[in-house]
């Protein structure tokens, strides 16, 4: 008998993704699920665009003749900002990407100041600024780009350990800014840091991200095969591209949803 489980994969260039992994596992039936971190190449937020649109292309393709994935989310807003339309050439009714949650958010802000917390890729992509202008053109948006807090999120998935006073040397750009009142979580990282930034913007500010909005993506595209059970009897398989040190934690934190295994494969790259 044929497997009916669903069949999703996660993308990210490290354990961002896994923020993302939460929200749609929380909505889905048991299935089968692969995360590739392209550990290799972390962080992708400094890396050209032809040499993200080349890596993930060619991943998605391979991952696909031995997993032949439902869904394949990218679970990374600076990949999603330019491989989206490459994937879709290949897979046109499989792929979800992450769109910063800037709409949202400009219907929240009561102050018309919201922030924009991304990659340094992210916050000057044309993609985004396609964005503000078409839903927050009437607004003030403080666009910030962080790899250090890419880093922090990496650092506390692996080791658990956070140092507030360097998320305050960060963000320090927005605890200038008084009026501010909404800040989007624009890289798949940052929801992994949600409690920390919350304590150092304080409780004034609202956080928003876009793992609902990608969570309801991937129901509607898996359909009747998402039976809307618990999750938790999940199988999941954790690749990284490279062999950059113990990924027990993170074993650890994905056992949640089912049985967890890890593997290192380069997807010849």
């Amino acid at each position: 008998m044929k497997d009916s489980r669903p069949k999703l994969a996660f993308f990210d260039s490290g354990v961002g993704g896994i923020s993302i992994l939460d929200e749609v596992m929380g909505k889905v039936s048991p299935c089968d699920v692969v995360y590739v971190a392209d550990s290799a190449k972390y962080p992708y937020g400094s890396l050209p665009e032809s040499e993200i649109i080349f890596r993930v292309t060619r991943i998605a393709a391979d991952l696909h003749k031995i997993f032949p994935f439902d869904c394949f989310v990218v679970a990374c807003n600076t990949a999603s900002t330019v491989v989206l339309p490459s994937l879709r050439s290949l897979f046109p009714h499989s792929i979800v990407g992450v769109v910063p949650a800037i709409k949202p958010a400009a219907e929240l802000t009561k102050t018309g100041v919201m922030g924009l917390l991304a990659t340094p890729g992210t916050v000057v992509r044309p993609y985004t600024d396609e964005l503000v202008a078409t839903f927050a053109s009437q607004k003030k948006v403080l666009r910030l780009g962080s790899t250090k807090l890419v880093d922090i999120a990496e650092k506390k998935m692996r080791t658990g350990m956070v140092d507030l006073s360097e998320m305050e040397v960060e963000l320090k750009p927005f605890l200038e800014q008084p009026e501010l009142d909404v800040v989007v979580l624009a890289c798949t990282h940052f929801p992994l840091l949600e409690a920390e930034i919350r304590t150092v913007l304080g409780t004034k500010v609202t956080l928003i991200s876009s793992g609902q909005a990608v969570a309801q993506r991937v129901l509607t595209l898996l359909g009747a095969k998402n039976l809307h059970t618990d999750a938790r009897l999940s199988t999941i398989t954790y690749i990284s591209t490279s062999d950059s040190g113990s990924h027990e934690n993170v074993r650890t934190y994905l056992s949640k949803w089912g049985t967890v295994n890890s593997k290192i494969d380069s997807f010849g790259l």
